[in-house]
């Protein structure tokens, strides 16, 4: 319990690179890092909210430590709740307002994203080329499919933590891509970007329901599979013959 390495440092850099890849792709932080003037304070806001997240991240670890000392007989999933049902009326109504607020947040930035999404990238441009009353049906029903598709699959996952994890490592082949048109914006295609995120999206669940092969977390899979996709079109790319630009007489 008091050991850093517990887990095995392999799972540590998994986790890392998960959480990492999702904290970079995830839409709502985009948004905000885009809202802001220039690119210096953009910066400057990203390295401060990393240095204050620290003490959320030790104080969820230790909410984990004192249900350990307090209700030792009881599962890692269950270590808030079981605390909250020790605190005092009050202080728990706090937690659960907070908890509440900070899910509802979340959750509606997401399926508003994602309907959004939706609607520029597919419907506007593949199957409507003006805008219309029927969009803003669209818009909506979008919204509650997306908000309606997980529940199924947060009731009957059988470890909600490992779910969680796998769809942070399913976001890490976004941040890979991202970082590619930041710093590489010519290196594969954009047909190859596309063709790695539904091969991230097939094989890392695939490996994740295999039960990690071997001890190599999904995490890894999504970060490669980018790579080597991007790389190969790439090659493919440089490989292709190049058209001779017509002589005039």
């Amino acid at each position: 319990m008091f050991a850093i390495d517990a887990v095995g440092w392999p799972q540590i850099f998994a986790w890392l690179v998960a959480g990492i890849g999702a904290v970079f792709s995830t839409q709502y932080v985009i948004q905000a890092i885009n809202t802001v003037q220039d690119g210096r304070t953009a910066r400057q806001a990203s390295f401060y909210c990393a240095i204050l997240l620290v003490p959320f991240g030790i104080c969820a670890a230790l909410v984990g430590v004192c249900a350990a000392a307090l209700r030792p007989e009881i599962s890692a999933i269950h270590a808030l709740p079981g605390l909250i049902t020790q605190m005092d009326d009050l202080l728990a109504a706090v937690v659960v307002a907070g908890l509440a607020g900070s899910l509802f947040g979340t959750i509606s930035a997401l399926r508003i994203g994602a309907a959004t999404l939706l609607y520029k990238d597919f419907y506007l441009s593949r199957l409507r080329t003006e805008e219309g009353a029927s969009t803003l049906r669209f818009v909506r029903v979008t919204t509650i499919l997306v908000g309606l598709f997980p529940i199924p699959l947060a009731i009957f996952a059988p470890d909600i933590l490992k779910v969680t994890f796998l769809a942070k490592s399913l976001r890490a082949t976004l941040a890979v891509l991202v970082l590619f048109a930041f710093y590489a914006p010519r290196f594969g295609s954009p047909r190859a970007a596309v063709v790695s995120i539904l091969a991230s999206l097939v094989l890392t669940i695939r490996w994740f329901l295999a039960g990690d092969p071997r001890g190599i977390d999904n995490a890894y899979v999504a970060l490669v599979i980018p790579i080597v996709v991007m790389a190969f079109a790439q090659v493919w790319k440089s490989a292709a013959p190049r058209s001779e630009p017509a002589t005039s007489p």
